[in-house]
């Protein structure tokens, strides 16, 4: 036990900034929790895309590794079968004894052990604690780049990229998204600024329902983005957990979110801001 609590929690990522995010608050978390244990980072680059480690650029990330481990598609960089099956049942032994643990969920947060080194998952349905949104909002209030004024009109962030040759996944259906921006737009007659990850398809697509966005600042980096769209009048987003941290700092402040989002992301935001601020997302 002595052992376990002078080593360091490795909590491992997968994924862009906004998964990076989520790993991150849990660390804030897992600080509180278990004062007496540091916490280190582990970002791996592994996925159907590789992921860069955005998150380092915040101040307050000190602990942190970069695991090189992406494969591009088609090529074999995993283990055989036997392999596989052992490290399963490894994982397995493991996380019984509570070396290993999951984070994905409140509920499975409160069951981690004082004594647990690693900790997988996606992190994405625990309530975000409000310390850490202030933190990360204070950060982004002093980040020159991308810091606009508030708006009145309507930020939009398109989550396309992978989405859209990945058979498994598909991205928001382009005719439901026209559909709910020119519902807004009546509401929010200003500009339309549009983020997305394929930017130039994600505006053709808009277009073609006879919607004009602004896309002049498609290059911005994805922590400007959120910075931008946090403060927006009204914020559509899709399904990426880009929009999740719009939605999470849009609704720190306690007045209204001004926001639509997917039907099938109520579930997931519920857990994330509370069930009463999830009834103020419009779902379309």
């Amino acid at each position: 036990m002595l052992l376990g609590r002078r080593k360091a929690i490795e909590v491992h990522c997968w994924g862009g900034l906004g998964s990076q995010l989520f790993a991150l608050a849990l660390i804030h978390d897992l600080k509180l929790r278990f004062p007496s244990r540091e916490s280190t980072l582990v970002l791996h680059s592994s996925g159907v895309t590789k992921r860069a480690p955005e998150i380092t650029i915040l101040p307050f990330v000190t602990n942190f590794i970069v695991v090189d481990d992406y494969s591009p598609p088609g090529q074999s960089g995993g283990f055989s079968t036997g392999r596989r099956f052992i490290r399963l049942l490894l994982r397995r032994i493991t996380a019984r004894s509570g070396l290993i643990a999951n984070a994905n969920t409140d509920i499975e947060f409160r069951k981690i052990r004082p004594w647990v080194r690693q900790i997988r998952g996606h992190y994405s349905r625990r309530t975000i604690s409000i310390p850490f949104l202030i933190n990360l909002e204070s950060f982004l209030k002093n980040r020159p780049e991308g810091a606009t004024p508030p708006s009145m009109g309507i930020t939009i962030h398109y989550r396309l990229g992978d989405l859209l040759y990945l058979a498994e996944k598909a991205p928001v259906n382009d005719n439901r998204l026209a559909a709910e921006i020119l519902r807004v737009q009546k509401s929010y007659p200003g500009k339309i600024s549009l983020f997305s990850d394929s930017a130039q398809v994600a505006s053709g697509l808009l277009l073609k329902h006879g919607i004009d966005c602004d896309i002049t600042n498609s290059n911005l980096e994805t922590i400007d983005v959120i910075n931008s769209a946090r403060t927006s009048g009204y914020f559509v987003g899709t399904s990426s957990k880009i929009s999740y941290w719009v939605i999470c700092l849009r609704n720190l402040g306690g007045s209204q979110i001004s926001a639509s989002m997917p039907s099938s992301d109520s579930p997931n935001l519920s857990p994330l801001i509370g069930i009463d601020a999830s009834k103020q997302i419009n779902y379309y």
